[in-house]
């Protein structure tokens, strides 16, 4: 059997000890390719819109709005409307989603509005003035 002898390189030693063991093993590369999956691809793409939607999305699954439903509107400061706000708006959402309330915040005028039944209300009130209070 034939040997390649590959120089050696300082940064890289064992390059070539590694090179050698594959060709030796008959496999120039180490990685394997699966296969096209052409035909599936195309009937991926072919599916309707309506049936890649989730059903949260649908006009039919919305939520009716509870009889206590309201809206609290709460002045705040510049830092805390940063603050409630978050990297990329995801305090704003994750306290949307534990306290099942809609929050908007307006960032010109400083209001945070906070819509939702009133136990909902609550809990966002609360959960946002707790974020506050940690800056």
């Amino acid at each position: 059997q034939e040997r390649l002898e590959l120089p050696r390189s300082p940064v890289f030693p064992c390059v070539a000890a590694v090179w050698t063991a594959r060709h030796a093993m008959g496999r120039s590369d180490s990685r394997k390719r699966s296969p096209s999956r052409g035909k599936d691809r195309d009937r991926d793409r072919s599916r309707s819109r309506k049936d890649s939607r989730s059903p949260s999305r649908d006009a039919k699954g919305k939520k009716e709005k509870p009889s206590d439903y309201g809206v609290d509107t709460i002045k705040i400061s510049d830092d805390d409307a940063a603050f409630i706000l978050g990297k990329g708006g995801k305090t704003k959402d994750k306290i949307s989603r534990v306290s099942e309330a809609e929050i908007e915040l307006f960032e010109r005028d400083l209001v945070l509005e906070i819509r939702g039944s009133k136990l909902h209300r609550r809990r966002a009130k609360k959960y946002c003035e707790g974020v506050m209070a940690q800056r």
